[in-house]
C-alpha cells in the first residue's frame, strides 16, 4: 500500500511500544504486487528504512544524518522538530488540523504517523530551507560530493536514481520524469531523462538535472489553511516555474 492510517491504531498504544507495534503492522501488510512486478511510492517502505538504518549503524536516525551528511556539508537549517532550535516566527504554519490534533500545525510534522514517533521518521518530518535542500541536490548531481566534501558514493546514487521496474517512472529513492513525455505532469518537459526529484505532500518540491546542471527548489504549502486547498496542483505552478527556468537558460545566450 502507498499509505495507511496506522496512526489511528498507534494512538491506542503506549508510546514506548508504538515502534514495535507499527513494525508488525507493516510486516503483516500484504504487498500490492509480487516482488519484481512493479513498484509504487510507499510511506511504509521508508518507515522501515529508518529502522533498518538505526539497526545497522546502532545510532539514532537523526544523529546518524547529522554526523554523516548534514554536519560534513555544513547544513545548518535542516532538521526534525525545528522548534527545538528555531523561533516559531521563522517557520510558516502548515495546516489548521481539525481532524486529528485539533490545532494549528506550525513547526511540527504534518504526517500523522511521524507525529506518533515524536516527529522523527524515515518518510516525513524533515524541515529545511531552500539553501540546504539545494546543497543536498547539488551533492547528488555531483556524484556525492560538494566542494571538497564527499558524503555518498556515485554508485549508490545511481542505484537509487535508476528505474528498476517496467512501466513505472520512479527510481528507488526519487521520482523521475514521465517517459515519452505524453503525460509530463510531474516535472517540466524540458528536464532530461537523467533528472530526478521529489514532491512532498504539503507542497514542497525539488528537482535536479545533472545534464543541465540545474537544481530547482520550490517551498510552498498546499494544505494551508487546510487540505481542501488544491491550487498548487490544479494550476501546475511548480511545473510552470520549472519550465520557465529552462526557457531562461536556453535563451540566455541569444540575448
Amino acid at each position: 500500500a502507498a499509505w495507511k492510517p496506522f496512526y489511528l491504531e498507534l494512538v491506542k498504544v503506549e508510546p514506548k511500544k508504538r515502534k514495535n507495534f507499527l513494525r508488525e503492522l507493516i510486516i503483516d501488510e500484504p504487498p500490492a504486487y509480487r516482488p519484481g512486478e512493479a513498484c509504487i511510492y510507499s510511506d511504509l517502505g521508508f518507515i522501515m528504512l529508518k529502522e533498518i538504518i538505526e539497526q545497522i549503524t546502532n545510532t539514532p536516525f537523526e544523529e546518524f544524518l547529522i554526523d554523516s551528511v548534514y554536519g560534513p556539508l555544513n547544513l545548518t537549517n535542516i532538521c526534525f522538530n525545528p522548534l527545538q532550535t528555531n523561533h516559531l516566527t521563522s517557520i510558516v504554519p502548515t495546516e489548521d488540523d481539525r481532524y486529528f490534533r485539533q490545532t494549528l500545525l506550525q513547526g511540527y510534522v504534518h504526517d500523522m504517523a511521524a507525529a506518533m514517533f515524536g516527529g522523527v521518521a524515515g518518510h516525513a518530518g524533515l524541515f529545511s530551507n531552500a539553501r540546504d535542500i539545494g546543497i543536498l541536490m547539488y551533492t547528488l548531481i555531483n556524484n556525492g560530493s560538494y566542494g571538497n566534501t564527499a558524503v555518498l558514493d556515485a554508485d549508490q546514487i545511481e542505484i537509487f536514481n535508476k528505474r528498476h521496474y517496467y512501466g513505472n517512472r520512479r527510481g528507488l529513492g526519487f521520482d523521475k520524469p514521465v517517459k515519452g513525455r505524453k503525460k509530463q505532469s510531474n516535472v517540466s518537459s524540458n528536464s532530461s531523462d537523467s533528472s530526478f526529484g521529489h514532491s512532498g505532500f504539503t507542497g514542497t518540491y525539488t528537482w535536479a538535472d545533472p545534464e543541465n546542471e540545474l537544481v530547482f527548489v520550490f517551498l510552498s504549502n498546499r494544505v494551508h489553511p487546510d487540505g481542501q486547498n488544491r491550487q498548487i496542483s490544479t494550476t501546475a505552478i511548480r511545473q510552470k516555474i520549472h519550465s520557465h527556468i529552462y526557457h531562461v537558460i536556453s535563451t540566455a545566450g541569444t540575448n
